[in-house]
């Protein structure tokens, strides 16, 4: 089996990641447990991505108006 391309860390990489997986499932170059493999950690990814969203709108939501953007410095798990 081939080296795997380095996937762009996109939405649009995640969905070329999971179609890439898709045919490789459809030619026989992956099995079913390796594609149930890569759609699970696919919608980990995702749910970071929205807990993340999350987190910023309620903090905006908590006085930070839309014009200044949020610094690093707020992260998920901050005190």
């Amino acid at each position: 089996m081939s080296k795997p391309k380095k996937i762009i860390r996109t939405s649009a990489g995640l969905r070329d990641a999971l179609f890439d997986e898709l045919d490789r499932l459809r030619v026989g170059d992956s099995n079913p447990q390796m594609a149930q493999a890569v759609s699970k950690l696919s919608c980990q990814i995702i749910n970071s991505v929205k807990a993340e969203i999350e987190f910023h709108s309620h903090v905006r939501g908590a006085g930070v108006d839309d014009q200044t953007p949020l610094d690093n410095t707020l992260k998920l798990g901050t005190q």
